[in-house]
């Protein structure tokens, strides 16, 4: 969900979405998808053949996805993240009027985290980034299957399906 609307794939496989109309969120172009996100003044959906295409506004470059075919795509405030198919990440768009950056290695999974993109990297470390790339600290023995987040929280669930969470809200 965006911060004014939200948008879904409907069983025929066509986006639809609703809310706030501004700046051409509601308006998601023709293709047949198989997932859709939302940031905050746009969205951005995966072909079934795995390349991305996002509608609504374009305040930093954010309606022009990376190029390549994608398992996953990712949104956030003015940004675009695509987990490829050989697991690598490639972004596009800004975040606080900085170019947000790619992390480096191969992934499984990506998460949105409030303000930045998190993801598992493919030895069970959780990697978060915006401007700058940080990975998450945890026990060595730990290993995650998935990551999601907040504003101040970041929560991870692990191989064995504990959840863990950490940050000021995490409690």
């Amino acid at each position: 969900m965006g911060r004014d609307h939200a948008c879904a794939v409907a069983r025929d496989g066509f986006a639809v979405c609703w809310g706030a109309d501004a700046y051409g969120r509601l308006s998601p172009p023709n293709d047949t998808l198989t997932a859709v996100t939302v940031g905050s003044r746009h969205s951005c959906g995966l072909r079934a053949d795995g390349t991305a295409v996002c509608w609504g506004s374009d305040p930093y470059r954010d309606l022009s996805p990376p190029p390549g075919t994608f398992t996953e795509v990712l949104t956030g405030g003015n940004w675009v993240c695509g987990l490829r198919t050989d697991g690598t990440i490639a972004c596009s768009g800004q975040s606080y009027d900085e170019d947000i950056v790619s992390p480096e290695g191969t992934f499984s999974t990506l998460g949105t985290c409030g303000e930045r993109s998190c993801a598992v990297r493919a030895d069970g470390a959780i990697v978060c980034w915006s401007t700058e790339v940080h990975t998450w600290p945890a026990p060595p023995e730990v290993r995650y299957s998935q990551v999601s987040g907040g504003r101040n929280s970041i929560c991870g669930v692990t191989i064995g399906g504990i959840v863990d969470c950490r940050g000021r809200a995490a409690r």
